[in-house]
């Protein structure tokens, strides 16, 4: 037993290599013939658990075979499930081939003897020998089962121990990379919820709260300008006079006004495009812009205009050539553009019924409840995240869209959903939501607030994080 103890100090992290050492040992201190470890296994997934040979020794030479053996089934499972050790002198002749393995001998004897800690089962031993097994050697193998059991348990800790540290050390050097990026983004995010708390709650304020962060302006489906704001006059160097009536044809290099057709085709088919464009200003200067063009709809469905947000990355594309940046190095740029781009569209929420139409083009699910937590908006991507529709929740609870567990330990929602609680605002949190087919689905929520007298409402601002924008 102290020279099997040794034994079990010198393996801790490698359950092979440990099973291997064990059976070698004891074949040779037993003098025996063969035999073999098999490990309890369970798969991660939820399926069943079954035993698993390690390692296999017969006649003095290491012997490897990919053999499992499902929990219960034959000596090896009944061993296990009755916790008992199993003494055979009668052996079948085709014993050692049809369930053993262990050889093509048919052995005199054969001891099964289970690894068990604690009344835990971690898995068997198997001796086979041409000779019988004396008393004191079976309750040499049981006892020394038990030391097995307790090094198989600490290797597995330590294993799993390693594994969740360096996935651990993964994630800490993925979060130091991204740190600087996400404090800059919280920043700007910060400003733009301090700017939108001095403006009114209404949704012309929050419009025009948009119009003044970012380049903006409307057309129809086939370019035609309705309307632009100062800081689309201010990039593309143009007076008022000089667009009116213009197509947006006149704003594209001539190499890329194929590529804007493509872009108007797609509109008109009532999709969304989001993408970096390169643009011409009247002084034909090369532009990059990140743009989002969104089909604004009427009741029946029609397109009554293109609305289009855009913010100038100029600087970060030439930087980009500069640096010759990877494309990974690129993803997270557009990212941070998006997510600038998205902040403004966070400002927007339905507290006029003539501005529902707006929001109900926004491709982020937005709902807004009064200062008791009752649902008063829910927009169309809202019902495709939660699988309700509108009229299911509407002067419902909040609470409804999240699980009991949720609403009760995840300290932002809790916040969120208790009319009492002190709201987090202005904060991106990461969250699991409940949809209608008791799911939960893991979001990006963005939360704002709006108070007129005593009117307060919160509105949500929610992105799917599996959705892929580009």
């Amino acid at each position: 037993m102290a020279q099997f103890a040794e034994l079990l100090r010198k393996n801790n992290d490698n359950l092979e290599e440990l099973s291997y050492n064990i059976i070698h040992y004891l074949v040779n201190y037993m003098k025996i013939n063969q035999g073999g470890v098999f490990l309890l296994n369970q798969p991660s997934n939820g399926g069943e658990k079954f035993f698993e040979m390690t390692a296999c020794v017969a006649y003095d030479r290491k012997k490897f075979a990919d053999r499992t053996i499902n929990w219960g089934e034959g000596l090896i499972g009944r061993c296990a499930l009755e916790k008992e050790t199993i003494y055979m002198t009668d052996v079948p002749e085709d014993y050692v081939n049809i369930t053993s393995g262990l050889g093509e001998a048919t052995p005199k004897a054969v001891l099964i003897v289970p690894l068990k800690a604690n009344e835990e089962i971690y898995g068997v031993i198997e001796l086979a020998s041409f000779h019988p097994f004396q008393e004191f050697e079976v309750e040499f193998v049981e006892r020394l089962g038990e030391s097995i059991a307790l090094t198989i348990s600490t290797v597995k800790t330590n294993i799993k121990t390693s594994k969740l540290l360096k996935e651990t050390q993964i994630q800490a050097e993925k979060m130091a990379q991204q740190e600087e990026e996400l404090r800059q983004n919280l920043e700007e995010m910060k400003a733009t919820q301090e700017e939108s708390e001095r403006q009114a709650v209404e949704m012309q304020g929050i419009l025009e709260a948009i119009d003044h962060a970012a380049i903006s302006c409307e057309f129809e489906t086939d370019g035609t300008l309705i309307s632009v704001n100062h800081n689309f006059l201010s990039t593309f160097k143009y007076r008022p006079e000089e667009i009116e009536d213009q197509n947006l044809r006149i704003f594209f290099f001539k190499e890329d006004v194929g590529e804007l057709d493509k872009i108007l085709a797609q509109l008109q088919d009532g999709q969304n495009f989001r993408g970096r464009v390169r643009r011409r200003t009247k002084l034909g200067e090369e532009i990059y812009l990140l743009t989002t063009y969104s089909p604004v709809m009427d009741n029946d469905g029609e397109i009554m205009k293109i609305l289009s947000l855009e913010s100038d990355v100029t600087e970060q594309v030439q930087m980009e050539e500069a640096l010759k940046r990877s494309k990974d190095e690129l993803g997270v740029m557009l990212e941070e553009a998006r997510n600038e781009v998205k902040g403004h569209f966070k400002e927007i929420e339905a507290v006029k019924i003539r501005n529902e139409k707006t929001l109900e083009g926004a491709l982020d699910a937005i709902i807004t409840t009064n200062k008791e937590g009752i649902l008063e908006f829910f927009n169309a991507a809202a019902e495709k995240l939660w699988g309700y529709d509108r009229q299911e929740v509407l002067g419902e609870h909040v609470s409804k869209l999240f699980s009991k567990d949720t609403a009760k330990n995840d300290a932002f929602v809790a916040a969120f959903v208790n009319s009492n609680g002190s709201k987090v605002i202005g904060e991106r949190k990461e969250v699991p939501i409940l949809n209608k087919y008791g799911e939960e689905v893991p979001v990006l929520f963005l939360l704002s607030d709006a108070e007129v007298g005593d009117d307060h409402s919160y509105t949500a601002f929610i992105q799917n994080v599996e959705v892929e924008l580009f």
